[in-house]
């Protein structure tokens, strides 16, 4: 088990390479502050939620970079995701061998299996 920022691509090569990611970076827009519970948006801190960057899937092309330059085939990444970026999000693997949408327990696209 190995924790990094996998904004910092210079600690990519302390890594090597790895057959296995999994991830729920913060991924919501502070625009998108309004559409969250109240439960989340009071108990969850800023730094679980929302990016540094102004990009929110900054994390998110950070690791489909490292996926393909130091993964092998048939490496796996799952990830949690934003309900209302899973296109986006989903094409930004659209070059591995196979990128799933998985559902919550409420019915939302949340989750991507990705096979590298």
């Amino acid at each position: 088990i190995k924790e990094s920022d996998f904004l910092d691509e210079t600690s990519w090569s302390e890594w090597g390479k790895v057959d296995l990611i999994i991830s729920n970076p913060p991924y919501i827009d502070h625009g998108e502050k309004e559409v969250m519970s109240d439960s989340t948006v009071r108990y969850e801190p800023d730094l679980a939620l929302y990016p540094i960057s102004t990009d929110p899937l900054v994390f998110y092309k950070m690791i489909a970079r490292y996926a393909d330059e130091m993964m092998e085939s048939g490496s796996l990444i799952f990830l949690e995701i934003n309900e209302f970026r899973v296109a986006e999000t989903a094409e930004l693997y659209g070059t591995f061998s196979s990128v799933k949408i998985g559902k919550d327990m409420q019915g939302k696209d949340r989750f991507l299996e990705v096979i590298v």
